[in-house]
């Protein structure tokens, strides 16, 4: 079960493995989670912050430790949001635009590569619904560059009008 957007990257750890770090079965993805008053309260205390990236990531990785014993699904659900949150972007590496926040020997925070098939399947599913659209963005152009060229127009007619937004 994902406890924070933090990967070991120890050589003898698989990195789907060391996103994960337990060996306990994972708790679904859960899209109720953007109707939950923890959703909500995060993303209230992000804008309260101002409102950045590194607002949304520490608001929801909070979130994620208030609901890691009551509801795993909704601490997996905030968890990935967080990962999602802490992408750092390189506008002068259109190739790569997101890189992990931090990189150290012990490990480093989520990188885009690090989306699995089920991550993926459901960001797809939650992405229209998604708020702030400072987020939305950033899912509609992570699943544009890594959907197939069939659903890159859908993920790109989302990610869109929600980026002229945030701008």
């Amino acid at each position: 079960m994902v406890r924070d957007a933090w990967c070991n990257t120890a050589k003898d750890v698989p990195l789907r493995q060391a996103w994960n770090m337990n060996s306990e079965p994972e708790a679904a993805l859960n899209p109720a989670a953007l109707a939950d008053g923890e959703w909500a309260e995060a993303l209230a205390n992000a804008v309260a912050a101002g409102g950045d990236y590194h607002d949304y990531w520490t608001a929801l990785e909070n979130a994620a430790k208030q609901v890691r014993e009551s509801a795993p699904e909704l601490e997996r659900t905030f968890a990935l949001f967080t990962g999602i949150a802490s992408l750092m972007l390189q506008r002068d590496k259109p190739a790569e635009p997101y890189f992990p926040a931090m990189v150290m020997s012990t490990g480093r925070t989520m990188a885009e590569e690090d989306l699995g098939d089920e991550e993926l399947v459901f960001l797809a599913s939650v992405v229209s619904a998604v708020e702030p659209p400072k987020l939305r963005a950033r899912i509609g152009d992570i699943l544009w560059r890594m959907s197939d060229s069939e659903s890159r127009y859908k993920f790109g007619v989302i990610a869109q009008p929600a980026l002229g937004r945030v701008v």
